[in-house]
Formats: C-alpha cells, sequence, structure tokens
C-alpha cells in the first residue's frame, strides 16, 4: 500500500508543479509494463488518490504486456473515468500479414470507440517492419474515433 501513497504524492505534486510552472494542467499516465500485476492494483491507487481526475494525479496508463484480461482493464478505466492505452497483440504487429493486421485494429477500435478516454498506443516490437507500422496507423485513421 506504500507505493500506492508514493504514486499518489507523486501524482499530485507533480500536476501541482504543472499548474505553477506551466500555467495548466497536464495529463500523467503509468507504463503499465506488467499489466498482469497492474491490475490487482488498479482499485488500490484509485482509492488512495494515485489514479484519479486528470490533471490532479495521475489519471490512468499505458500498457498491454502480461497475463491481463485488457478488456476487463479497459472497462474498469473507463467506469473509473481514467486514461487508458494498449494496442494490438504484438505478435501480430510484429508478423501479420496485412489483411490480418487491419482486421485486428479493426476490431481493436471498434471495442473501445465507445470510451472517451481510450487511445491505441504503439510499443511495437524492436523487429516489426514499418510497413506495418504504416499499415497499422492507415488502419487505425479508417476505423478510429477522433474528437
Amino acid at each position: 500500500m506504500w507505493t500506492a501513497d508514493y504514486f499518489s504524492t507523486l501524482g499530485k505534486t507533480l500536476s501541482q508543479y504543472a499548474v505553477e510552472k506551466m500555467g495548466r494542467r497536464i495529463h500523467l499516465f503509468y507504463g503499465y509494463a506488467y499489466m498482469g500485476k497492474s491490475y490487482e492494483w488498479f482499485t488500490q491507487m484509485y482509492e488512495v488518490g494515485g489514479l484519479g481526475p486528470a490533471g490532479e494525479t495521475f489519471n490512468g496508463g499505458m500498457g498491454g504486456r502480461g497475463a491481463v484480461d485488457l478488456e476487463k482493464s479497459a472497462d474498469w478505466h473507463h467506469e473509473h473515468e481514467c486514461f487508458m492505452s494498449y494496442t494490438i497483440e504484438d505478435r501480430i504487429m510484429e508478423f501479420g500479414s496485412p489483411t490480418e493486421l487491419e482486421e485486428a485494429v479493426k476490431q481493436h477500435c471498434l471495442s473501445h470507440k465507445h470510451m472517451p478516454r481510450f487511445a491505441p498506443g504503439y510499443k511495437p516490437p524492436y523487429w516489426t517492419p514499418f510497413e506495418n507500422l504504416d499499415i497499422a496507423i492507415a488502419a487505425h485513421k479508417k476505423y478510429g474515433r477522433y474528437d
């Protein structure tokens, strides 16, 4: 629990500093490198203020690695009005055919269009061909929602 308290203090301090130095609120988010474990911590982080309103503390995270139900995680973030970002599976990003890649991005977009605080985030594997990145970006432009 001390970690959640620490992140709460850190988020509030950084948010206050942004207002004082930049004159505006900023969006802070965690890098959920190990989604499997961080999902267990969302509620605790939220309860102590380590996750909360944008501009006041950390407001969500970006990730997608680990054994976790990403849909359940996205739903939790949506219900708590926190930002959430993750992408399609690494295997598809790196080795998928153009058709498979576009279909994965299409499903990703259609599954989350209703969430106002959801955005795809890319951390492609090192050997991902540039062509696959181009296909993924084009597919997100085609199927995504932009407000």
